[in-house]
Formats: C-alpha cells, sequence, structure tokens
C-alpha cells in the first residue's frame, strides 16, 4: 500500500464496513484497534454497527473517544446514535442539543429524521411533531417517518392533515407514504378516510405494489370491511405470504371455515408455502375452534418438523377448549423432548384449573421460568381467576424479585376490586417504571376512595412523565368530575380530550361524558354529545334518559324512552329505574303505573327494590296514597326503610299520615316510620 501514512485507512474502512454488513461486529471491532490511523468515517462504521446492534454504551463510549481524538462529529455519527432503538431519552436530549450547536440540523434531512424516530420510539408525540416544524430540510424519509408515527398512536385526523401537506409539496409519494398513512385506521369509522387512499392509491399505479396492498387488505379487515378486503385480494395482480395470511385469518375469525379451507388450499395450489410460525398458530387455532375440535391433532401429528412453535400453536387452541388436553400436550412435548418456553406455558396457564395450576407453578420453578415477566403474569392472573387470591398475594410477597409491571397490575387490580385502596396505591408507588395501566389502576383507586385532589394531582404527574392517556384515564377523571358536580373541571377534561383525539374516544367514553354534564346540570352538552354520537348502545340511551329525568325534562326523558324502543332496543332494569324516575321528578303518575305495569309482560324484567321506590314515591308524593299502600302490600319481598320512608314522606305532604289506614301485616313498621316523623 506504500509509505504514506493515510493510505490505508480507506481499505481499513471498507474491510470493517464488510465485515460489519455480514453481523461479525467483533471482527470489525478487532480490526478497527488494531489500525494505525484512523478518520471520521472509521468512527462513524463502528458506532453505526454498535448502533445497530443495540449495545449503546459501547457506541456511546466510542463517540467520547472520537471527540476526544479532535474528530467533529458528522451527521452520519449522531444519525447512527438516535438511530440505536436502545437508546434513552436523556442520552437523545444531550445528543439533539450536540446536532443543534453543531448545525447538523441545518445541514441535511438525515440528522432530523432519526430524531423522529427516536421520539417515536419513546411515544413522544409532541416533541417529534416540535422537531418536524423546526427542521428547515425534510426529505420523503421525513415525512414518511412522521406520518407513521402519527399512524401508530392513533392520530388519524392528524395523519390525514400530514398526508394532504405532503400531497401539496413537490415530493412524490412512496409505498412507505401509503403504508404510513393506512396504518392509523383502526375502526369502522375510519373507512371512508382508507377508501379515499385506496383511491390514491390506485391512481398513483402502487395496487402493483405487494407491500401497499398487503396494508390496504389490512385496513379493510381493521375497519370491518372483510368483503372489501376479499375482493382486493383477488384482483390484486401479485400476492405474497403476508397478504394470504391476513385473509386467511380474517376469514377464520368471520365464522366461514369453507371459504378459509379453500384459500388456504389456494394458497399451496400457487405455490406459496406458509411460514410455519404464522400458519401453525393461525390454522391449528381455527380448526380447532371452528371446524373440528380433533382436527387438529391429526394435523398436528402430518408435520414433518414439529417445533417449539408449533406445539405453542396446538396447546394455546387447546387451552380455550379444554385445559386438561393442553396440559396433556405440554406433558407429551417434555416427553418427547422438546423444552417448553414461556409462551408453552401462559398457554396452558391461561385456563388451567386450581390443581392443574400448582402443578403447572412447581413445573415452571423447576424449569426455571419463576422469575419470566410473561410466566408470573400468567401465573398470579389464573390464581386470582380461580378465586385463589390468598395463593396470588403470598405468591407475589414471597418472590424475591421487584416484581414485574404486569403482575403488579394484576394484584393492584385485585386489591381495587376488593376496596382495598391504600394496598393499591403501597404496591404500585414501587414502581420504578409504572405503564398507562399502573397510572390508570392508581387514578381509580384514588377515585373510588374519594381522594377527588390527590386524582388530578397525580393525573398532572403522569402528563409531566409524557405518559399519554387513554380512554380508562379520561373515564375516571369525568367520574370525579361527576362526582363532585364541577362543571369547570369536568369541561377542562373534556377539552383535552379533544385536544388529544377526541376520535379514539369510545363509546364508553361518550356515555361517561354525557353521564358528567348531566350530574353537573349541563342538560344542553349531554344532549349535544348524544346527538353527534354515531354508535349508541342501550347505556347511552339510559345516561341521557337519566339525566334528562334529573334535571327536570321528564316529558322529554319519556320521548327518549319511546324512541330508543322503536330503534329496537330492549330496556333492561336499569333503564326502566331511569324512566320510573324521571315520571317521579316530574309527576308523571299515569305513564308511571303504565310503564311499571309492563315491566314483566312487555320487558321481561321483575320489579326490584328501586322500582318499587320510585313507584311508591311516585305515588305518595302526588296524592295517591292508597295506591301506593297497595303496592308496598303487593311486593314480593318485604319492603325497606327507603321504601316506607317515601312512603311516609308523602302522606305527610297530603296531610294523610295519622288516618291512612295500612294493612296489619306492615302496621309495625308504619308505625315505626310515623313515630319517627313525628
Amino acid at each position: 500500500m506504500g509509505s504514506v501514512p493515510n493510505q490505508p485507512i480507506f481499505p481499513y474502512n471498507n474491510i470493517i464496513s464488510q465485515y460489519v454488513s455480514v453481523g461479525e461486529l467483533l471482527v470489525a471491532r478487532k480490526l478497527f484497534d488494531k489500525m494505525p490511523q484512523r478518520n471520521v468515517v472509521s468512527y462513524n462504521t463502528i458506532i453505526s454497527a454498535y448502533s445497530r446492534f443495540g449495545d449503546v454504551e459501547e457506541a456511546l463510549n466510542l463517540f467520547s473517544e472520537m471527540r476526544g481524538c479532535g474528530f467533529r462529529p458528522t451527521q452520519f455519527t449522531l444519525g447512527g446514535l438516535l438511530s440505536c432503538m436502545a437508546l434513552d431519552l436523556y442520552h437523545s436530549v444531550q445528543l439533539q442539543g450536540l446536532v443543534i450547536k453543531n448545525g447538523l440540523f441545518d445541514a441535511n434531512a438525515f440528522v432530523g429524521t432519526a430524531l423522529l424516530g427516536l421520539f417515536g420510539r419513546h411515544g413522544c408525540v409532541e416533541e417529534a411533531v416540535l422537531a418536524f416544524e423546526d427542521m428547515p430540510l425534510k426529505s420523503l424519509v421525513t415525512w414518511n417517518s412522521m406520518l407513521s408515527l402519527f399512524g401508530h398512536n392513533g392520530f388519524v385526523e392528524k395523519c390525514m392533515s400530514l398526508f394532504r401537506e405532503l400531497m401539496r409539496t413537490e415530493i412524490a409519494l412512496s409505498e412507505s407514504s401509503f403504508v404510513g398513512v393506512l396504518s392509523g385506521f383502526l375502526c369502522k369509522k375510519d373507512l371512508e378516510y382508507g377508501e379515499q387512499i385506496h383511491c390514491l392509491v390506485i391512481k398513483k399505479g402502487f395496487d402493483y405494489e405487494v407491500y401497499v396492498v398487503n396494508s390496504l387488505i389490512n385496513m379493510y379487515v381493521k375497519c370491518t370491511s372483510i368483503f372489501l378486503a376479499e375482493k382486493i385480494f383477488e384482483m390484486v395482480p401479485i400476492q405474497d405470504v403476508v397478504s394470504w395470511n391476513t385473509i386467511i385469518a380474517a376469514v377464520a375469525k368471520s365464522e366461514r371455515p369453507g371459504k378459509a379451507l379453500e384459500l388456504f388450499l389456494d394458497m399451496c395450489i400457487s405455490g406459496i408455502l406458509p411460514s410455519q410460525a404464522t400458519f401453525v398458530a393461525h390454522w391449528l387455532t381455527f380448526m380447532l375452534n371452528v371446524i373440528n375440535w380433533k382436527l387438529p391433532i391429526c394435523c398436528f401429528d402430518e408435520i414433518y418438523e414439529k417445533n417449539v412453535v408449533s406445539w405453542n400453536a396446538l396447546i394455546l387452541g387447546y387451552s380455550t377448549k379444554c385445559s386438561s388436553t393442553s396440559i396433556y400436550l405440554l406433558q407429551e412435548m417434555l416427553r418427547l423432548g422438546y423444552r417448553p418456553n414461556e409462551f408453552s406455558f401462559s398457554a396452558v396457564l391461561r385456563s388451567s384449573l386450581a390443581l392443574e395450576l400448582r402443578q403447572l407453578h412447581g413445573l415452571t420453578i423447576r424449569m426455571g421460568y419463576l422469575n419470566n415477566e410473561y410466566v408470573s403474569s400468567y401465573l398470579v392472573t389464573s390464581y386470582a381467576k380461580n378465586g385463589l387470591l390468598s395463593d396470588a398475594l403470598i405468591f407475589v410477597t414471597a418472590s424475591n424479585n421487584p416484581l414485574p409491571v404486569v403482575s403488579s397490575n394484576i394484584i393492584a387490580g385485585i386489591y381495587n376490586r376488593s376496596g382495598q385502596y391504600n394496598e393499591t396505591l403501597k404496591l404500585l408507588s414501587l414502581l420504578e417504571e409504572p405503564d398507562i395501566v399502573s397510572w390508570n389502576i392508581v387514578l381509580a383507586a384514588c377515585a373510588r376512595n374519594n381522594y377527588q385532589k390527590e386524582a388530578f394531582e397525580l393525573f398532572k404527574h403522569m402528563h409531566m412523565v409524557r405518559i399519554c392517556p387513554d380512554n380508562y384515564t379520561f373515564v375516571t377523571l369525568l367520574s370525579v368530575c361527576a362526582k363532585l358536580c364541577n362543571l369547570a373541571l369536568g369541561s377542562s377534561v373534556h377539552g383535552l380530550m379533544i385536544k388529544t383525539d377526541f376520535n379514539r374516544c369510545d363509546t364508553f367514553v361518550c356515555n361517561v361524558l354525557i353521564d358528567m354534564y348531566g350530574k353537573c346540570g349541563s342538560v344542553e352538552s349531554s344532549v349535544k354529545i348524544f346527538n353527534k354520537m354515531t354508535n349508541r348502545n342501550l347505556i347511552t340511551w339510559t345516561a341521557l334518559i337519566s339525566v334528562l329525568g334529573l334535571n327536570g325534562y321528564a316529558h322529554e326523558a319519556l320521548g327518549r324512552f319511546r324512541e330508543m324502543e322503536l330503534l329496537g332496543f330492549k330496556p333492561d332494569r336499569i333503564a326502566l329505574i331511569a324512566v320510573l324516575t324521571a315520571c317521579k321528578h316530574g309527576g308523571l303518575v299515569k305513564e308511571g303505573m303504565e310503564l311499571f305495569e309492563r315491566m314483566r309482560r312487555s320487558y321481561g324484567v321483575e320489579p326490584e327494590m328501586d322500582h318499587y321506590h320510585c313507584v311508591v314515591d311516585l305515588l305518595a308524593n302526588y296524592g295517591h296514597s292508597r295506591e301506593a299502600e297497595k303496592i308496598i302490600a303487593s311486593m314480593p319481598f318485604p319492603p325497606d326503610a327507603i321504601v316506607w320512608r317515601s312512603f311516609l314522606a308523602g302522606c305527610m305532604r297530603q296531610g294523610t299520615t295519622k288516618d291512612q289506614p295500612v294493612g296489619h301485616e306492615n302496621l309495625d313498621q308504619h308505625n315505626r316510620y310515623i313515630s319517627l316523623g313525628d
């Protein structure tokens, strides 16, 4: 190579790059250490290699060494580091500062795009948006990264808005542009957007790209349009194993076994062989649940080369049908020399009975899986499901290792359901990195324990540590606002929901919103939310009827009840309590009694204490004491204190307390409440 000192650097860098490309990182590092001289490219190559392999500590050490040697980092140096999957936010913020200081943000889009990817991996959507807006230069990869980030985080409107903005630029769209925007469509209400993108895919000629076609099929499946998914699948000229797996799984879930089997045979005829993991996982489970519960074993026996994946799929399928068969399969797996993994144990544990559970617990200990987070979580869940709460708690407290987040959440949920809210708070306060489920459980514990102020303090802290609230978070906060009857606070929470992306709020959240506004006296807001809802259920109608009744709109409540019936909703006991309460507050005696008399005949609902209380209160308060007494006498169970109190209060208001005749069987109780009234 000659005697010029700088001459060997290029071939060294090239050889190191070749070793890295074939996965020989250790050999590449040895060669790097032996280099007589290095330049920026040498360091960039080895730093990017360590970043790609997830060794962030060594990548950062080499970066420090590089700067110590006087080399100025380039966009490729920092881009490589920022692309490391294991890089934490603390170091990434420092690197971002270095990017800005060195003016690399303005040089090209490479570093900025890597930064967007990093923020996306950590769920920091706001930071990603700010970084994207500050970027002076954006490549197509930058735009696609942002589309994918919005899509995967469920920000449908923002994703579509960004896609429109991208189309207005002179940058040509790519496969990833369509895949990114399609990833955000998750339910039926997103179908219209999905169809618009589909039209554009055809217009731009991307309907021949299998990657885009698979995203389209997946989008239609998720948006509950299986027919359109099948139609696309049949029309496209090219399909791969992902296309076939997606459509077969979708058809299988729609309970059309004949069609699914036909598709599978067509797949084999076309020469595309399913990957064992996806085929076994979907197909064996499908045959077990839909076609014949004995057929999977026959098919399994025909598999020439069985592995742990195929065993796990078979065990998982039978665990939902017959726990004893799944345990027998686990025993066979062990007998034939296959070593179960965490998925094997989790599949068996999910449906185990109490006796089987203790045996499996012992087996997990013997095979060294007790400290596996996945297995321990299923163990705790199974103990709780079998009613062995004390065993679950003993298992948790006996563990010497810190409890995993999932197991902690399960135990905290048990504490919550049993009213031990302080234990919930104590347990989850020990977690170093609680997830969104942990935060929701703590918020629910505070709400149920009437720690309303603490609940909102926790929510504020949750926001500070960048935990994005979900529907369960908002339901808890709205419930607290309803308890406090604090309209301003409830409206603020609603505003935050809109800012976060109100499209993610499901029917359950909207029902709670209707209830909250009603209890805070804002009937107009409740009606407005109700009218905007596209997916209403019986609870939605019940909530609105209750709101109208409690706020003095009895006739409107009754009208909504009748509208609900016309739409085919059959009222349950709660809906009937709501409409009877509305009649009680509005003095609609005739209408209330008609509904009460129709409960058994028309609705198949047996009147309970709450229904009798509404009717007695209605009759007694509006001058029908004798009829109220007859209702009390006809009750199939003894009236409680609330029924008697309502009857007595109504009689006193009507001036009939002293001379109102009362049946002998109820005389003692009646006299007791009269004496209390006097």
